[in-house]
């Protein structure tokens, strides 16, 4: 039987049901999520992943064309203490920011609030949650846009570079080197072990975009990027994320 988005789910089930219910579907859908991503196919390989090349125009770039803008999802706790004092990531490698590039998450965002006029704020932050592979329970204040250098980005996947449009499924020698990540094979083996065999589990594909539980179907997400240890970067915007959603996306 095909699925139904899981935001059309709960349409069909009315916005008015209990939250009992409502509870017991979203925790139902992420669970599902966890235990899909867990197992990588083949089939699950895509080829439009967003290429960071400057001739994409779907990303956005500074004046003299030597950065892009990109966005991160943060409790305003979290930017207030990691990001808002300082220029540069750190330099531990466990505790790299991950990142998707300006406007493909507001687009998403932009188009939800569109064709759900009646959607409330936790219904906004829920679908930004899905569309990022991200626990329900989590708690995310505000949009963060940084100009960052193409160079200090890699992508969470077993063949790191951020110019083409696809992940491999597997390492091949001579294994990649990700400056900043002393064993990136390493690095890559324990993301995954934290991301499912810690609790409550992350639903993370590894090939370099993020899972969106909200459309089972074809959970494709954003295309997911990391900034390598000690990155410089630049806080262009800080914005709350409804008003995220609602404020049309620069050009």
């Amino acid at each position: 039987m095909r699925l139904l988005p899981f935001f059309n789910t709960l349409m069909l089930i009315g916005w008015a049901t209990t939250a009992s219910a409502a509870d017991v579907a979203v925790t139902q859908s992420y669970q599902n999520a966890v235990r899909d991503a867990s197992i990588v196919d083949a089939p699950e390989v895509r080829q439009d992943l967003l290429a960071i090349d400057p001739a994409n125009p779907r990303l956005q770039w500074n004046a003299d064309q030597t950065k892009i803008k990109v966005v991160t999802w943060k409790s305003q706790d979290s930017y207030d203490r990691f990001l808002k004092p300082y220029a540069q990531t750190s330099g531990d490698q466990a505790f790299v920011i991950w990142v998707s590039t300006a406007p493909e998450v507001q687009q998403l965002c932009q188009t939800f609030v569109r064709d759900h006029a009646n959607a409330s704020q936790a219904d906004i932050e829920l679908r930004l949650k899905q569309f990022l592979g991200l626990h329900p329970d989590w708690k995310y204040d505000v949009f963060v846009e940084m100009w960052v250098s193409p160079a200090d980005l890699f992508r969470p996947c077993v063949d790191p570079e951020v110019t083409d449009s696809s992940c491999n499924l597997s390492f091949q020698k001579p294994y990649p080197e990700v400056r900043g990540i002393k064993d990136y094979p390493e690095f890559y083996k324990n993301l995954y072990f934290a991301d499912f065999r810690s609790q409550p589990g992350v639903p993370w594909t590894g090939l370099g975009y993020t899972y969106d539980w909200g459309n089972p179907q074809n959970p494709k997400g954003a295309s997911e990027f990391i900034l390598k240890p000690s990155s410089s970067y630049e806080v262009i915007n800080v914005t709350p994320t409804v008003a995220y959603c609602k404020t049309p996306a620069a050009q």
